[in-house]
């Protein structure tokens, strides 16, 4: 009878020491899935964040887009009135150039220069 008891006793302990354990796993199970819906909240609102910031950004670089093809625009057409007196001076300009390089060459070409 006493030797009963003491296996009763011990499967008792052993029965109650699994509960703990058991209970103890759950809590820890328990814990870990609440941690992981937390990551995720998080998650999910810097993930919308990153969103709303790169639309943003997108929505600024389109205006700066528009600004920017509009002043380019504008400068073509103020430099188209000016294109024909920029290129009669720029063709002078080439053949100034051009005449003082024959002057030169022919400076350098010249008998009394060569013998200096």
């Amino acid at each position: 009878m006493i030797e009963r008891l003491h296996g009763f006793q011990k499967e008792l302990a052993r029965r109650l020491g699994q509960d703990h354990v058991d209970r103890e796993l759950k809590t820890a199970l328990s814990e870990a899935e609440k941690k992981f819906e937390q990551v995720e909240d998080l998650r999910t609102r810097e993930s919308s964040a990153a969103q709303q910031q790169v639309e943003a950004m997108t929505s600024r670089l389109a205006v700066t887009k528009q600004n920017l093809a509009g002043d380019l625009q504008a400068a073509t057409t103020k430099a188209s009135k000016y294109k024909k007196p920029f290129h009669r001076v720029d063709k002078k300009l080439d053949t100034t150039r051009l005449a003082l390089e024959n002057m030169s060459k022919t400076h350098q070409d010249c008998p009394v220069n060569k013998n200096s």
